[in-house]
């Protein structure tokens, strides 16, 4: 693994805003920053919406009643109380040269492929940039633009609909480019009438393909988009997604899916990790 895919013990600001994206908060870091300028993975983690620590109070007073639940349901079997709402799948690894294949398992088992790549040369990445039948989405970008107050989410949510909506029409992979970062597909990146990612998330976004997808093909495609097709919008039977990310094996899941990251409203049970081995 090359030192440089791994997140580093110390992040400065710019480092911050690519991983945290338009979560970063200024505040926080100007009040967590070392005499250098910078902060621990931890002190960023921190920041992070605590979904469950903000839970109304209402709910912590429940009444008494609801806490008083019939003996029988506090007896559920152990198998199910202990069973997560949504189980990681066990990572794959692999060389390089059996990504394609790994690819097309995890997605004949209803799987989004989530490659794993820290080689300092972003060895997926760039044969996905120099491949055909794919669609490359910066997401990292897209999510940053935002961040950095160079885009509003209106315009960007309208750069991730293209990309998405030229994959459907012409039957490409949709390659989700994460890098390092955690783009907000838990927030306002997730739009029924621009980029509906839980539907493009699940099972490689293939309810988006063919006839099944007709009804988003219809909510995303802009006049535009079919202008060639007599006006008529279509989504093509071979439309599939694949995600990919520069963070290592050892953190990618928790810059990707701690609460309040970029895939925690989805989970992890939804995608194949992909890890490819480093290169001795």
């Amino acid at each position: 693994m090359g030192a440089g895919a791994s997140v580093p013990d110390k992040l400065d600001e710019a480092t911050c805003k690519t991983i945290a994206g338009d979560k970063f908060d200024q505040a926080k870091f100007d009040e967590s920053k070392d005499a250098d300028g910078n902060i621990t993975k931890e002190q960023l983690m921190a920041f992070a919406p605590a979904e469950e620590a903000a839970a109304p109070a209402e709910e912590a007073t429940a009444p008494a009643e609801e806490a008083a639940a019939p003996a029988e349901e506090a007896a559920a079997p152990a198998e199910e109380a202990a069973a997560p709402a949504s189980a990681a799948v066990e990572a794959v690894t692999i060389p390089l040269t059996g990504l394609q294949e790994a690819i097309k398992a995890a997605q004949e088992a209803g799987l989004t492929p989530l490659v794993v790549d820290s080689s300092e040369d972003h060895k997926v990445d760039t044969f996905f940039s120099y491949g055909s039948g794919v669609c490359v989405m910066d997401a990292k970008m897209i999510g940053l633009k935002v961040a950095k107050k160079e885009a509003t989410q209106e315009e960007s949510l309208d750069e991730a609909r293209k990309k998405l909506v030229f994959a459907m029409k012409k039957g490409l992979s949709l390659i989700v480019s994460m890098q390092q970062a955690s783009p907000p597909f838990s927030d306002w990146l997730d739009n029924d009438d621009a980029f509906p990612a839980t539907e493009v998330f699940t099972n490689s976004g293939k309810g988006l393909a063919g006839d099944s997808g007709q009804a988003f093909a219809d909510k995303l495609f802009k006049p535009e988009d079919t202008a060639d097709t007599a006006g008529m919008a279509f989504s093509n039977d071979d439309f599939n997604v694949v995600l990919t990310t520069f963070f290592d094996k050892d953190s990618y899941a928790e810059f990707l899916f701690d609460d309040g990251m970029g895939l925690s409203k989805f989970g992890p049970s939804l995608f194949q990790p992909i890890i490819i081995q480093a290169e001795e």
